[in-house]
């Protein structure tokens, strides 16, 4: 009889999890971030040019931090045998993640065979709400980079750290993963790996830093294999991301920790005095998290620091659950409408993001498109853009990156100088409001010299990147400029480009409607 509940239960929380992916799936259609494309691009060329550069033939400094993640695309695209997308298979990875998740967060609710099924149903459905409207889930989990990946196994080591017994293989296979998936793997996973030496004073704390030393040193060996191969070990894009040590930044990404963790915190250690430890160190980690990336740039939707925040909210979420041997349905109600209320405006954005986004990039496919069916001279399919994912990935030209996310040419020279020598025939400047063309300047993030567009250049079109459902001050877009190595049938595709932006929205624009009336519910309750 137990056996039979255990399997009943086990395959209802399955088939949760599986149509809870499969309703992300649908509501975030075919978003894919242009960074992801990065990632695309450097998994295509392994697979099939053996290389880590970016440009074909290229030589030098690579751009790409993810290197693990690379290599699993990369994998799986071989072992596909090259039959799925590397847009499907980054889904696949995200909704496994997801899932994972999910299923883990769902299976810690406390249940009895025959009482209360009222209580644990609404639990489930709790849980399950929660996690969708958590704060910019959907664009993190599904732009196409590692974050899934690295989301869902920081929250399965942090759970088998502080609540479940720990499983010491499957720790450090995990531990040994995190470290590759990041280069500053290293120093974001440091107070997870001094957790697990010092976590019980026993015999066996010699053991555990052995076991983690090996790990760390297995991970170093990885990144130094790469640097044998690139010539680099830190990639370009910690100089494109990184500054001083921005006060305010620090302070956004606080503020987004404290509002999502503190309320669970404050109510364990209310229901649950021994639970304090795990407070304790969820705050400090995520101070920690939020000291260190006070060194970057603020990212969309605080992108760097989601994955800690979003495990830590998980993982308390799991405590607060083992203090509730039977959950009452007014405190879950309670919870459910302050989940409701207070991760509503950030759900709208993040889908908002989500939406508009996928629908900017059709812009960018009809861009490849004009690349694509201009046939131009090999020798001169080359562009300069700020943005280095899509176009790059899906035509195959040089990309000359004036933001040195993967291409080193500005890193020493200011971006106006490498585009007038390298001449590249089409030049994609990318500006956040409507300005006169003329009046562009080139910038670089290494330089503070601003120079001109070269006067070789003609203007030829503008194309809007964002749209009235994303954010409706927002005039992000491209002002695309080609020089005389352009043909007629370049110069024709690209001022073709329009876009019914209600009508590729489609049922978007439905789901869009219910996120924006959520947040307004809120906001009039204020």
């Amino acid at each position: 009889m137990k056996i039979q509940h255990f399997l009943r239960v086990h395959m209802l929380l399955a088939a949760i999890c599986v149509l809870f992916v499969v309703a992300v799936n649908i509501a975030v259609a075919g978003y894919i971030q242009d960074d992801g494309y990065i990632s695309f691009h450097y998994a295509d060329n392994i697979v099939e040019r053996g290389t880590l550069y970016y440009n074909r033939d290229a030589q030098g400094p690579y751009g790409y931090s993810n290197p693990l993640y690379i290599l699993i695309l990369a994998a799986l695209r071989v072992l596909s045998l090259k039959q799925i997308s590397f847009e499907v298979l980054s889904r696949i990875i995200a909704s496994c993640s997801l899932a994972a998740v999910l299923f883990v967060l769902l299976r810690a609710i406390p249940q009895e065979r025959k009482a209360w099924p009222l209580p644990y149903a609404l639990a489930l459905i709790v849980v399950v709400g929660t996690v969708f409207l958590f704060p910019y889930l959907l664009p993190n989990f599904f732009s196409g980079l590692e974050t899934a990946l690295f989301t869902g196994l920081l929250f399965l080591l942090l759970t088998s750290l502080c609540i479940h017994p720990l499983r010491e293989p499957w720790f450090l296979v995990g531990l040994a993963m995190l470290l590759t998936l990041r280069v500053d793997a290293f120093v974001l996973l440091l107070p997870i790996m001094v957790a697990y030496v010092i976590q019980v004073p026993d015999p066996s704390r010699t053991i555990r830093l052995r076991n983690v030393a090996l790990v760390a040193v297995c991970a170093a060996a990885f990144f130094l294999l790469q640097y044998f191969l690139t010539g680099t070990l830190l990639p370009l894009s910690f100089g494109h991301k990184s500054r001083s040590f921005s006060f305010i930044g620090f302070v956004g990404y606080t503020k987004l920790a404290a509002i999502v963790v503190s309320p669970l915190a404050i109510l364990l250690l209310a229901r649950d005095r021994r639970f304090a430890r795990l407070v304790w160190f969820a705050a400090f980690y995520l101070l920690y998290i939020s000291f260190f990336y006070g060194f970057f740039l603020i990212w969309h939707f605080e992108r760097y620091v989601f994955p800690f925040v979003f495990a830590f909210f998980a993982l308390l979420l799991i405590a607060l659950f083992r203090t509730w041997p039977k959950p009452d349905p007014a405190s879950l109600a309670l919870l459910g409408v302050y989940v409701l209320f207070t991760f509503a405006p950030s759900a709208w954005l993040g889908f908002a993001w989500v939406s508009g986004y996928r629908v900017a990039m059709l812009n960018l496919q009809q861009i490849a498109v004009a690349f694509r069916q201009a046939q131009i001279d090999p020798a001169y399919r080359t562009y300069a853009d700020y943005d280095a994912g899509y176009l790059s990935y899906q035509t195959g030209w040089t990309i000359i990156d004036l933001g040195g996310l993967t291409t080193p040419e500005v890193t020493h020279s200011d971006a106006a100088q490498v585009v007038a020598q390298r001449q590249p025939t089409v030049l994609i400047v990318s500006k956040g409001e409507r300005v006169d063309p003329a009046m562009l300047r080139l910038r670089s993030p290494f330089s503070a010299t601003v120079g001109a567009v070269p006067a070789n250049y003609r203007f030829v079109t503008y194309v809007p990147l964002s749209n009235a459902y994303w954010w409706p001050t927002s005039h992000y877009g491209y002002y695309i400029f080609v020089n005389e190595q352009a043909n007629s049938a370049l110069i024709d595709g690209l001022r073709n480009i329009s876009l019914d932006v209600e009508h590729e929205m489609g049922y978007q624009l439905f789901i869009f409607k219910c996120f924006r009336l959520l947040s307004r519910l809120q906001i009039t309750a204020e």
